[in-house]
């Protein structure tokens, strides 16, 4: 049966609905992404401050040190954010080395998300 049923209909509806749900789904990163993004948004307005240290930012994830590893790089990948090296090394706490992550032979001590 072809013509002007209602099947062809339903069926554009929801390849629009699903559509409409993968772009936001690309545009707004859940799980662990989502979680490094809005623990940075909340850090940065605390401290007012573009740059916020790492250690401060895995103590308001969960999951593992491997899973924020990887959500990280995946963002930095997808432009999100940037990690960069603190400038004056003596400020940082056996803590603030341990949460750096290692990138490119450096190690990054603080998160920002460009504007």
């Amino acid at each position: 049966m072809g013509g002007r049923g209602g099947a062809p209909r339903t069926n554009l509806a929801t390849a629009v609905a699903q559509a409409a749900a993968r772009a936001e789904t690309s545009s707004s990163p859940s799980g662990m992404q989502g979680d490094i993004l809005r623990a940075y948004e909340g850090l940065r307005d605390r401290f007012d401050n573009e740059w916020v240290i790492l250690t401060e930012l895995r103590n308001q994830l969960g999951g593992t040190r491997e899973e924020q590893d990887s959500a990280l790089l995946q963002l930095v990948k997808d432009r999100r954010i940037r990690l960069i090296p603190e400038e004056n090394q003596q400020t940082l706490t056996p803590a603030d080395r341990r949460a750096a992550l290692r990138v490119s032979g450096e190690e990054k001590h603080l998160i920002g998300i460009p504007r």
